[in-house]
């Protein structure tokens, strides 16, 4: 199966990050962990169609059912079948379909879906001409269970964060962050490397097949570079309070 890994190299830099770190008592270790978790969650709120958000997603499953499918009355569909050919647009003009957009059930028709994606995970909008055709009631279908599946990925993403919260460091993903995407939080997973001087790693592992099309190499560096950036904020915070 299809992974993509996300990986966070623990070297606790910069400078700044180090001194919080430490006159708040934490080890190289605690620190990198913590800022992990922070990553996880980033990675799940970047992940395509970006957001936390449940009705969002699904707005954005519907978008894409419709930009690559014409769904029909199962009688105009027989007719489709038998013919190849269907009536489309205010004109009515007659297409010619080949048989791979002619979809025979929900399964297939999902697959077309997913097929449909262009190389920044977004699905392709097509002409009236180039949609596929399928029954109302097999859409319906595909429809409900991409739905069932809203924030797969995403949830793998938070799954890898609580995998890293397990492993140690004191900061937690949080039952209520995206609790409709924690469903699928089995689908990720997290590694941590011990090095010595700083240079420990933490790897967290994204199990979804196709979450390479929804998160690429560049949003992993924007989520790192968010959570190291929330990590310092936090120690920062943390030291004034202990001060007071």
């Amino acid at each position: 199966m299809a992974k993509n890994m996300f990986q966070l190299t623990g070297r606790i830099d910069p400078e700044s990050f180090k001194e919080f770190r430490r006159k708040f008592g934490e080890s190289s270790k605690a620190g990198l962990l913590r800022v992990a978790v922070f990553a996880a969650r980033e990675a799940a709120a970047m992940t395509r169609p970006p957001g936390t958000g449940r009705k969002q997603i699904i707005g954005a499953i519907e978008a894409g059912a419709r930009a690559v499918c014409s769904p029909v009355k199962p009688k105009t569909f027989k007719q489709i079948l038998k013919t190849g050919t269907t009536r489309r647009g205010r004109g009515g003009r007659f297409f010619k379909l080949p048989a791979s957009k002619i979809l025979k059930g929900a399964h297939d028709i999902s697959k077309f879906i997913d097929r449909q994606r262009g190389s920044d995970g977004r699905t392709i909008e097509l002409s009236l001409e180039q949609k596929a055709a399928c029954k109302k009631t097999d859409y319906t279908k595909a429809l409900a269970a991409r739905k069932r599946r809203a924030g797969r990925a995403k949830g793998a993403w938070l799954g890898a964060g609580i995998a890293v919260s397990r492993i140690g460091g004191g900061e937690r993903i949080g039952k209520g962050f995206m609790k409709w995407a924690q469903k699928h939080k089995e689908e990720g997973t997290a590694r941590f490397r011990h090095r010595i001087l700083d240079r420990s790693e933490v790897t967290l592992i994204n199990r979804v097949p196709y979450s390479g099309k929804l998160f690429s190499r560049s949003a992993g560096r924007e989520a790192g570079r968010k959570a190291w950036k929330k990590g310092l904020a936090w120690y920062k915070r943390a030291v004034k309070l202990a001060a007071e």
